[in-house]
């Protein structure tokens, strides 16, 4: 660093540039950290499947809400846990549940 300028590979960037860059990043991340609209342009039909939200009782006696799908019919299935993303159990994730419900899995998405 020489003075008020600040050298990167070998190049001369006064505060300002420096400063302009930097707020350029962090504004590109500020826009790639908000909340995106989760809309699936491909969505699992339900059709063939036992579908919908449920409520799951937890170890303390209280209710927690959760997604499953499986198929319609049948038993024994293995059991497939659907994490959320930080957006909570939305479309996608339900999508993914039915998903794995028409491979022949009982999945399920607890809204955490």
């Amino acid at each position: 660093m020489d003075g008020d300028r600040v050298s990167l590979t070998g190049r001369a960037l006064s505060r300002r540039a420096a400063l302009a860059a930097s707020t350029t990043i962090g504004a590109g991340f500020a826009l790639a950290t908000q909340p995106i609209c989760a809309q699936t342009m491909i969505s699992t039909p339900a059709d063939g499947l036992s579908a919908g939200e449920i409520k799951v009782k937890t170890k303390d006696d209280k209710e927690m809400m959760a997604y499953r799908a499986m198929p319609a019919s049948g038993s024994g299935f293995g059991t497939v846990l659907v994490v959320q993303e930080a957006f909570g159990v939305h479309e996608h994730i339900k999508d993914v549940t039915r998903r794995f419900a028409k491979a022949g899995f009982y999945a399920i998405a607890p809204d955490l």
